[in-house]
């Protein structure tokens, strides 16, 4: 009997123990991964949304035996206060419970060791005190995760519930929860986002605005497939969506608006499926009906969709480095989308409107459209020959159309006659009315041979298959249709080329006009012959472009400083100026600012717009750097 006793203490002692090893293993290994993790997700933030400087940081990590402690900012480089001109900043808070058996993944049922449980909440700042006080003091986002081993994350969080009002009107959010499992190994994510109700009642411009959405909820099933791309599922449906203002004649109401989308791979190939519904719309209580547009795209060569990918990159670098003339640029990048675009006919994709429907009581109408591509035996060799033989190309690559359209004329009608009552007619008269548009619509439509009538529908059908096209039973000339696309691109081409003179000097009023052109307000110094940039949408806090005149005014210098930003360090800079410096040289200013410059020589000849093209192209790189062109 001791001796059992013994024993079975012992194993408890020796469970305890390793529990505790196991326990202290955990805490230990979270604090090193920390950092590596956050690499990783600042790095998926950057590729995802390019346009916008969203970057994770630590600020302290305080660990115990049994949990720790972390805070994190989240800082948004592109979105700036009006009135300090700094990033915004935010904060969140984090308790992480160690494995194996953390309480709060026990609580959940995970019975099965555990790497952690967390608990995360936004921390109140003078930030976001605002949502705090919308949300009577409780956190406005939270989350639960439930960290595997192996690398899989399940977890639940939310919005809290929000609502706000004072003289100018009305705001209410019932909040929202989300359900999520990623799996690291195979960057899967499932999910689930719901949300039940949304209320803005407010005063805009002096007029009443109404916006009103219940019954919301999003679905994902994805992971990153074999060739690079997001592989997977998602859906979105709002049950109810109210809008009146004074901009609209009569209120509108949607009932059952989402949408569902589907990407998918074998082998060789990607396709997608996208259905867009609107379940029923009704304007001035008025049912207008229903429909939905279904699309869809098959046989996409896999590999080549990605070396399409790396040649448009290619041509994007090419184009800030300022390679050839703008006539040979031209060609190199029309050469290389052809050659390119020919690999992915070669596959013999398809595009299909699959289905686009609309219905009301009274009847449905229905359009479909399929057209296969091929790629033609002998194919435009060069940017030129394509302009210049473009309808031929056009009429060998698509090997196919098929479309059909069906229109109810009892549809047709009740739809005509509910517009014309919006419009104040009485009931009568606007059904009278609409049914003779309806009757010369149909007429036209048969005299012209681009429909018949069918009983209450108009029907139409369109094919093309071997240079050969017929409506309705009738053959038509395609071939001269295609003509007249074609010369219609060339001409539309040849204008544009003719609207940008090459220039081999540059004058204060020419730099001023092409900064205006890309859409942005300036400064003039004009004994400087500098302009400045007002762009406080974007990361640089100053933006110049500077007219260099050595004697001749032949150079543009454009140069972005980061003033509000932890500059980068020294190797970062030696690594952009070794790989990166065809897209601008970065430094440090004497303050120990960064600063990223761009020269543009125009001294051989350049249009208008490819300078144009030079400085939108500097502002989108000086807006993400430092980090990479190439991941975006």
């Amino acid at each position: 009997m001791k001796k059992s006793v013994a024993i079975t203490s012992g194993v408890i002692i020796v469970g305890v123990g390793v529990w505790l090893g196991a326990t202290w293993y955990t805490g230990k290994r979270i604090e090193e991964q920390t950092q590596q993790y956050l690499v990783q997700a600042n790095d998926k933030l950057a590729a995802a949304v390019p346009g916008v400087g969203i970057r994770i940081e630590q600020d302290h990590y305080a660990r115990g035996f049994f949990s720790s402690h972390a805070q994190y900012t989240i800082t948004f480089t592109t979105e700036k206060t009006e009135e300090d001109n700094k990033p915004l900043i935010v904060a969140v808070t984090s308790e992480i419970e160690h494995g194996p058996f953390p309480a709060g993944a026990l609580a959940r049922g995970k019975w099965l060791p555990q790497l952690a449980f967390i608990h995360s909440e936004l921390a109140n700042n003078e930030v976001v005190k605002p949502f705090f006080d919308m949300a009577q003091g409780k956190p406005p986002l939270w989350s639960d995760s439930v960290l595997s081993y192996n690398g899989q994350a399940d977890g639940t969080g939310g919005i809290a519930a929000l609502s706000f009002k004072d003289d100018k009107g009305t705001f209410r959010f019932s909040g929202a929860t989300v359900h999520s499992l990623y799996d690291n190994r195979d960057q899967s994510i499932k999910g689930r986002i719901e949300s039940d109700d949304l209320l803005l009642d407010v005063i805009e411009d002096g007029e009443p605005l109404h916006a009103h959405v219940s019954g919301m909820g999003m679905d994902i099933d994805s992971r990153m497939g074999k060739f690079g791309l997001s592989i997977g599922t998602s859906a979105l449906l709002i049950k109810s969506l109210e809008i009146g203002s004074a901009g609209l004649d009569s209120p509108v109401a949607i009932n059952d608006l989402g949408y569902a989308l589907d990407v998918s791979e074998d082998d060789a190939y990607v396709a997608g499926k996208a259905v867009y519904k609107i379940g029923k719309i009704s304007v001035a209580k008025e049912d207008f009906g229903g429909g939905e547009l279904a699309l869809s795209v098959a046989h996409l060569d896999g590999p080549t969709m990605k070396i399409f990918s790396d040649t448009y990159k290619q041509m994007a670098r090419g184009l800030m480095a300022g390679r050839g003339t703008d006539e040979g640029l031209r060609d190199e990048q029309i050469g290389s989308l052809i050659e390119n675009g020919g690999k992915l006919l070669a596959a013999k994709p398809s595009l299909a409107v699959d289905q686009f429907v609309w219905r009301n009581a009274a009847g449905e109408s229905r359009f479909s459209l399929k057209l296969d591509l091929t790629k033609p035996q002998s194919d435009a060799g060069t940017g030129e020959d394509f302009i210049q033989s473009g309808a031929e190309f056009l009429q060998k690559a698509i090997k196919r159309i098929d479309a059909s359209l069906q229109i109810s004329k009892p549809m047709a009608v009740a739809l005509g006659a509910q517009i014309l009552q919006l419009r104040g007619a009485d009931a009568a008269e606007a059904r009278n009315e609409a049914e003779e548009n309806i009757q010369a619509v149909a007429g036209m439509a048969e005299m012209m041979n681009l429909g018949r009538n069918d009983g209450d529908n108009i029907v139409s059908t369109f094919s093309y298959a071997d240079g050969r096209g017929e409506l309705n039973g009738k053959e038509v000339p395609v071939k001269e249709w295609l003509a007249e696309l074609a010369n219609a691109g060339g001409a539309a081409m040849d204008e544009d080329e003719s609207e940008s003179p090459i220039v081999d000097e540059l004058d204060a009023e020419t730099v001023a006009d092409i900064i205006d052109a890309a859409g942005y307000e300036y400064g003039y110094d004009e004994g400087k012959k500098v302009f400045t940039v007002l762009a406080e949408e974007l990361s640089p806090t100053d933006i110049t472009v500077a007219l260099l005149c050595e004697p001749d005014c032949d150079k543009l210098r454009m140069t972005a400083v980061y003033g509000d930003q932890t500059p980068p360090t020294a190797a970062v800079i030696k690594h952009w100026n070794a790989e990166y410096a065809e897209f601008g040289q970065a430094s440090l200013n004497k303050q120990g600012k960064a600063v990223l410059q761009y020269d543009v020589d125009v001294s051989e000849g350049l249009s208008l717009d490819m300078i144009q093209m030079f400085l939108e192209g500097f502002l989108a790189v000086a807006d993400d750097f430092p980090e990479p062109p190439d991941e975006h």
